[in-house]
């Protein structure tokens, strides 16, 4: 199972403006990964791997600013 909640709460600490665009968007993916969890037929292979590509951007983007963050204290 995927750790979503722990980097969502991670996407929403990070303060900057792109700090609400990122935690939507992991929301959605990790709600598309839910649905396939529960057994949803209705889930698209396409649809599974457009949420694991935005899954993989939100970490990269999150990881980033984490850094760059990080950097500046």
């Amino acid at each position: 199972m995927l750790k979503g909640h722990n980097v969502l709460a991670k996407a929403r600490s990070i303060s900057g403006h792109t700090q609400e665009h990122w935690a939507n968007c992991m929301d959605l993916s990790v709600r598309q990964f839910r649905r396939l969890e529960t057994g949803d037929s209705s889930i698209s292979f396409n649809s599974l791997v457009d949420a694991m590509k935005l899954y993989g951007v939100c970490m990269v983007e999150v990881l980033t600013m984490t850094e760059q963050k990080a950097q500046d204290i």
